[in-house]
């Protein structure tokens, strides 16, 4: 979920459902636009190498230029196996 105000994100409440086993989160990154590369950066998550930014696994900014934590998008379960966005 996008989380409002102050809130701190963790792995829990970015996750898509309840059972934390899914989290949906937009591969762009949020300095300029970039497209970070998976597994990868300090954290083991995504690394950004246009200006440097590293996220975690979670989509969570821990380092870099980037001013925010990889979006979430509203997104939820349809079926077992299909996700719709939007």
């Amino acid at each position: 979920a996008n989380l409002q105000g102050e809130q701190a994100a963790t792995d829990e409440n970015r996750a898509l459902d309840d059972t934390g086993e899914w989290l949906v989160q937009m591969g762009v990154c949020t300095h300029l636009g970039c497209v970070p590369l998976g597994d990868a950066g300090d954290f083991g998550g995504w690394f950004c190498p246009c200006h440097g930014s590293h996220y975690d696994t979670s989509g969570r900014i821990r380092r870099g230029p980037a001013p925010e934590n990889l979006p979430v998008p509203v997104a939820e379960f349809v079926d077992e196996s299909t996700i719709v966005l939007g």
